[in-house]
């Protein structure tokens, strides 16, 4: 939807504009396989790929905003283990109970990297 309503904005043919999409050097997205069904699939998309230990540079939210995110979300969920191990309980790793934790957890990281705006004016720094 995101393509064809973009194409639909500018007045541009659909699927004869070429469309850019900047990519991670991870291996799952590189792979022969991916390639191929992106390719197949979305013809008018060319892949660049952010070469490896460049992600900083290329993508500053990554590094810069989803980074601390992702910390917040580990310490939480290492924070309630060692609770749940400190009590003596084997937990429950099963979606449905950590199902309401997550959400939880989630919007803690986001409380966290919402709250302290050096964050994100970081991430533009480099």
């Amino acid at each position: 939807p995101y393509y064809s309503n973009l194409c639909a904005e500018h007045g541009v043919v659909e699927g004869v504009q070429a469309m850019v999409l900047l990519w991670d050097s991870w291996g799952p997205q590189e792979s022969q396989d991916m390639v191929e069904h992106v390719e197949a699939t979305y013809p008018w998309l060319h892949l660049v790929y952010v070469p490896r230990n460049l992600t900083g540079l290329g993508q500053p939210l990554d590094v810069g905003v989803n980074k601390p995110w992702k910390n917040r979300m580990q310490f939480d969920f290492e924070a309630w283990l060692h609770d749940m191990m400190g009590y003596g309980e084997i937990p429950d790793l099963g979606m449905r109970n950590l199902k309401h934790k997550i959400v939880g957890w989630l919007r803690n990281a986001w409380g966290h990297v919402d709250t302290n705006r050096e964050i994100g004016q970081r991430a533009w720094e480099k």
